[in-house]
């Protein structure tokens, strides 16, 4: 795991609606088990939360927190359902010092990151042995200001921008999408505006685009 930057857990998210009643554990797990196939010795159930919005509400639940030293704000993914991971090499005092953040990812992917246990720049060659590219609409090589550095591992404390960067992906009846939560080591990242060109506020929750 990057020395910045490590994984604590993964999201399902397609928030299906049936009245009170939670519908998108069951099917997370379904998800989980039977298009991601994850093999369970990087999974820990421990850490398994259900954001929809029944789940959330029945717990009286937050819609935002502040971690790490100093803290800062990062969203709870509302409508997403968490799949808690193994941390291999725990970091000392991590859970309580480091930041919450988000990195949206491909569902074919995540196999990949917890194989490596590394989250990839554009340009690195993946586990398959193809290079990533940025995705379309995304900063990159050839859109996006003058001079700015795409090859980084993008992160937010917003489920919803990171969301950008996790294409809808269809199964069954229904279309759903993959994310990181990561734990993020203090005064080893840089602040930035967001990069998909956005023209109004991407999070209600969040005064800030990073």
């Amino acid at each position: 795991m990057a020395s910045n930057v490590c994984c604590d857990g993964t999201f399902f998210q397609g928030d299906p609606l049936d009245g009170n009643v939670c519908v998108l554990k069951d099917l997370a797990k379904e998800y989980v088990k039977e298009e991601l196939k994850l093999d369970d010795n990087y999974m820990n159930e421990q850490f398994n939360i259900c954001y929809c919005r029944v789940c959330h509400k029945e717990r009286g639940d937050r819609e935002s927190y502040s971690r790490g030293k100093p803290p800062m704000t990062y969203a709870i993914p509302v409508g997403w359902c968490r799949f808690g991971l193994k941390l291999y090499t725990p970091l000392e005092d991590s859970f309580e010092c480091y930041y919450r953040a988000y990195h949206g990812t491909q569902p074919n992917r995540v196999g990949d990151v917890l194989r490596t246990g590394q989250l990839c720049m554009p340009g690195d060659v993946l586990y398959t042995g193809k290079e990533l590219k940025e995705l379309f609409g995304h900063y990159g090589e050839n859109y996006g200001p003058k001079g700015f550095d795409y090859k980084r591992v993008f992160v937010s404390p917003s489920i919803v921008y990171s969301g950008y960067y996790a294409s809808p992906h269809n199964w069954k009846h229904y279309k759903v999408q993959t994310s990181f939560q990561v734990l993020v080591k203090p005064d080893t990242f840089q602040k930035m505006p967001e990069t998909i060109g956005a023209t109004a506020a991407i999070d209600k929750l969040l005064i800030f685009q990073q």
